[in-house]
């Protein structure tokens, strides 16, 4: 058996293993989906269609500021395969990324620039997101949700603290490479591996260094609005889902609902942070006076179109590229 056949079937098997695992959930999905208006499904379809397509023309922008040059229509099936990969594999996102990195080697791209690349997605990515997160916080401080659940502004306190966290690894990025001295401890501790941590730290050092990414500005920036779009594409979703159960939901309470809730995401180690996920987001909505029946109806329909859905099409995908790959391997 070739090796990317071997790590197909053990993807796979750990896909059913959470399959199994979350089966409840999926059936109760099913009951919801038969009792919702059907003639929504069109549309929340063509939602996650543009969110996976504009994930794709960030994966573009990031590339080419890497010196790739790869279409879009070249791309969009890779973001199936990678949250596809990341939430059957419990890495904190880091097995799709790995698999992305070996799928762009057959373009060139070595992997150290695989490495950069990764870290400008997550740039673009956390940047997008603070900007919501921003807007979120003062929609609810305009809106008085605070007064009637204070526990919203521990969310705000959290992504302080997250942000100042990504604000010290920016400035250390500023500073030159290490010392030698500094290589030589990594080297004892970790042996061979040291390699690939230094690998990476230098990534962050040239990658997320100001006059790189001042040079890259148009590209980088367009990168962020890309995932502000895929962003917004989940936001729509959820409104569109209210609508299909017949408790239209408020705009403004999908949104917040949304951006507070993607925060417990970005930060878990568990993919899609379920249960965390669906209670956090239920108890926004509750907080701008929606019941929580129709609350979690909503929480629990847009997790199957944004978290289950993808699924089978990214591992149907991913089949396909493993073939390929193995086939390549034989000969």
């Amino acid at each position: 058996m070739s090796r990317s056949r071997f790590i197909f079937y053990v993807t796979s098997a750990a896909a059913i293993v959470l399959v199994f695992w979350r089966i409840e959930e999926l059936r109760g999905i099913g009951n919801i989906f038969l009792n919702s208006n059907l003639y929504y499904l069109p549309i929340i379809i063509v939602i996650q269609f543009v969110s996976y397509w504009t994930l794709a023309l960030n994966y573009k922008e990031i590339l080419m500021i890497k010196g790739l040059k790869l279409a879009t229509r070249e791309l969009f099936p890779i973001t199936y395969v990678v949250q596809f990969i990341s939430q059957a594999l419990p890495t904190a996102g880091l097995s799709g990324q790995i698999f992305f990195i070996a799928y762009l080697k057959k373009f060139g791209l070595g992997l150290a620039e695989g490495i950069g690349r990764v870290i400008l997605e997550l740039a673009t990515l956390y940047i997008a997101y603070a900007a919501y997160f921003i807007t979120a916080s003062i929609l609810i401080f305009n809106t008085g949700i605070t007064r009637s659940e204070p526990r919203i502004i521990y969310f705000i306190f959290a992504f302080l603290v997250f942000l100042l966290l990504c604000g010290m690894i920016f400035i250390l990025s500023q500073g030159r490479r290490e010392k030698s001295w500094a290589r030589k401890i990594l080297v004892r501790l970790l042996g061979d591996n040291a390699q690939y941590l230094t690998i990476v730290i230098d990534q962050f050092k040239s990658t997320l260094n100001f006059g790189f990414l001042q040079a890259n500005a148009w590209r980088f920036g367009l990168g962020i609005l890309w995932q502000m779009a895929t962003l917004f594409t989940h936001v729509l979703t959820l409104f569109a889902v209210s609508h299909a159960i017949g408790s239209p939901m408020p705009f403004v309470a999908c949104f917040v609902a949304f951006t507070f809730s993607k925060f417990l995401s970005m930060v878990s180690v568990i993919p899609g942070a379920p249960g965390i996920f669906e209670t956090a987001m239920t108890l926004i909505l509750v907080a701008f006076g929606i019941p929580a029946a129709p609350a979690l109806t909503a929480t629990i329909l847009t997790r199957a179109f944004t978290f289950w859905l993808p699924m089978p099409i990214g591992w149907m995908l991913y089949h396909h590229y493993t073939k390929k790959w193995a086939s390549a391997e034989m000969e």
